[in-house]
């Protein structure tokens, strides 16, 4: 934190807090409140805006299970934020309020992390844009080289958090190479795949966004049978300590191997989980430990419950 330039706000203001108690008690309110708060006092407004604050609040809202879902309709301009347990409907705002860019209030949500949105713009495939819902701020993703003369769209995309040098990430995967967006610099770096990964979306229109777990971003791969019959073969994942695309073992979990049954990644109480069975009985394992496969749901229950459950992002 830059103490020094926080200390000489503290000494011009009325406010006699010490500067820890300020920060242990401004670290524990909501989002709004500390948009608020920061017109309060200019030190406030420093201690707010500091990355050590940002990323301890971050800390702060996961533990208090703060965390809220956003969604949105294909077709519908509302964003929809509810509560995660309860499912109940927060907030309803028209993307016209909640996102200023007009190109990017139709956007597809692709993917999350820590409060921020990767957003795909609607009718083109390269345009991209990271965004805050919370603060509503945002940045546009200027398209790599390597990408701006490409007639086809990524098939996989991710956006994830590197703690070793606390910089986000975005990722493109492409048929032959992958493409890194680091946040902190504004750059992108283009990596060869070896071997070479193809991960088909469902449709040209979409883009399939990675789960995030722990420093890694994870995709299934797709086999094509025929097209309209595609299976997953394998699962693949994005280490950001190494920006390297590789290969994890297939979950030894007995219904990943029926031929007739599809799985799919999520996140599950902060672990890399699969689902995936028969049309109306499915069943949900997660990686224990980073090494072992378990299966800890086998249920009746309809594929639409299924998701809404355990795919919020």
């Amino acid at each position: 934190m830059a103490k020094k330039k926080l200390q000489k706000a503290l000494e011009h203001d009325t406010c006699v807090l010490p500067s820890e108690i300020l920060f242990s008690i401004l670290i524990r309110l909501s989002v709004q409140s500390l948009l608020r708060f920061r017109s309060v006092y200019k030190s406030w407004k420093i201690m707010i805006s500091d990355k050590e604050f940002i990323k301890a609040h971050r800390d702060q809202t996961k533990a208090l299970g703060r965390e809220k879902l956003l969604t949105k309709q294909v077709g519908v301009s509302n964003y929809v934020f509810r509560d995660l347990e309860s499912h109940q409907v927060l907030v309803s705002m028209d993307a016209k309020q909640l996102f200023p860019n007009e190109k990017f209030q139709g956007g597809s949500l692709v993917c999350s992390c820590d409060g921020l949105v990767l957003l795909k713009n609607p009718t083109t495939y390269k345009n991209y844009a990271l965004w805050n819902p919370s603060t509503r701020e945002y940045r546009l993703l200027k398209c790599s080289d390597d990408v701006k003369f490409r007639e086809e769209p990524a098939n996989a995309c991710g956006l994830c958090y590197d703690s070793s040098i606390s910089d986000y990430k975005v990722i493109l995967i492409f048929k032959l190479f992958y493409v890194v967006y680091s946040m902190s610099t504004g750059s992108w770096t283009r990596r060869i795949s070896s071997p070479n990964y193809l991960v088909q979306p469902y449709s040209v229109r979409w883009c399939v966004g990675g789960i995030n777990i722990q420093d890694c971003l994870y995709w299934c791969l797709n086999e094509i049978i025929t097209n309209y019959v595609r299976r997953n073969s394998t699962i693949i994942y994005f280490d950001v300590s190494s920006d390297e695309v590789k290969e994890l073992e297939t979950p030894n979990l007995d219904f990943i191997g029926d031929q007739d049954e599809l799985f799919r990644l999520a996140s599950v109480k902060g672990r890399l989980s699969v689902f995936g069975g028969k049309k109306h009985k499915q069943r949900i394992g997660h990686m224990d430990y980073g090494t072992r496969w378990l299966e800890v749901v086998n249920e009746n229950l309809q594929l639409a419950q299924c998701l809404q459950h355990v795919c919020p992002f």
